[in-house]
């Protein structure tokens, strides 16, 4: 199969990171976009949710298998579908939101909760 570019509307999709780095996003209300850019700039998420995938998964969707540990300890859920956020898959199961090097984005209308990894659990804060 081929990656089109085409715009996808899943419901939740997740952008996963270090604990600190998702409670500073979601307490800022924006993520600014920084150099790290495989298919170009913009905010990265997948539709792995935290609940199916386990750490070795998750590192190797959306990090080709090249990430610390700490950095799948917390996660940003966002909604997949809002319509001034179009998502587009850029590979399987990774969606971007285009943007540029150094833009920030608002996510009051798209943030729907941080998490972080416990023992063998996540937890799940909602976002207000």
């Amino acid at each position: 199969m081929t990656w089109t570019g085409k715009t996808k509307h899943p419901t939740y999709l997740f952008h996963y990171t270090d604990v600190a780095s998702a409670e500073a996003i979601a307490a800022e209300g924006y993520f600014e976009v920084g150099p790290g850019s495989n298919f170009g700039f913009g905010l990265y998420a997948t539709d792995l949710d935290p609940d199916e995938g386990s750490p070795e998964e998750i590192r190797a969707v959306c990090f080709e298998g090249d990430a610390p540990t700490a950095v799948l300890d917390g996660v940003l859920v966002l909604l997949g579908n809002h319509p001034s956020h179009p998502f587009v898959e850029v590979d399987r199961r990774v969606f971007q939101l285009p943007a540029r090097l150094g833009q920030v984005i608002p996510l009051q209308r798209i943030l729907v909760a941080t998490g972080r990894r416990l023992e063998d659990h996540w937890t799940s804060i909602p976002w207000e």
